[in-house]
């Protein structure tokens, strides 16, 4: 992670959210909410690590399936997207979810309407990063 500076701006990103909804993806705009997590880390590797504290989210997790995360938090004038793949992985005292994040989209919603021509070029971009 030293030398990847995408990786570094999402994963302080990621951090400063605090907060993430995570989606188990059926495809053709289909998901199912797994639920809201306050915990999780984000490894040097890119890999999202997520404890599993209900059984619910026993129940309808699988060994392997795509998801979709959303990483936001009230007051922050950003949110991240996120979609890949989830690997339940159980030890005897507790279950988690190892995401493997494939692409990640930051979006800025700060307000910067006094500066029409620089607000446009804020509110225009949006990262986009590639884990493989």
């Amino acid at each position: 992670m030293k030398n990847d500076k995408n990786l570094q701006f999402i994963t302080r990103s990621i951090s400063d959210t605090g907060q993430l909804i995570i989606y188990r993806n059926f495809g053709n705009d289909r998901k199912q909410a797994i639920g809201i997590k306050n915990e999780f880390q984000v490894d040097e590797d890119g890999l999202l690590h997520i404890p599993l504290s209900s059984q619910y989210e026993e129940n309808i997790t699988t060994s392997v399936f795509p998801v979709e995360l959303f990483f936001y938090k009230k007051g922050k004038p950003f949110y991240l997207t996120a979609n890949g793949f989830a690997m339940k992985e159980k030890s005897e005292e507790n279950s988690q979810l190892s995401v493997k994040m494939e692409n990640v989209e930051f979006v800025d919603t700060a307000d910067y309407s006094n500066n029409s021509f620089g607000g446009f070029l804020r509110k225009s971009v949006k990262m986009m990063a590639s884990f493989m």
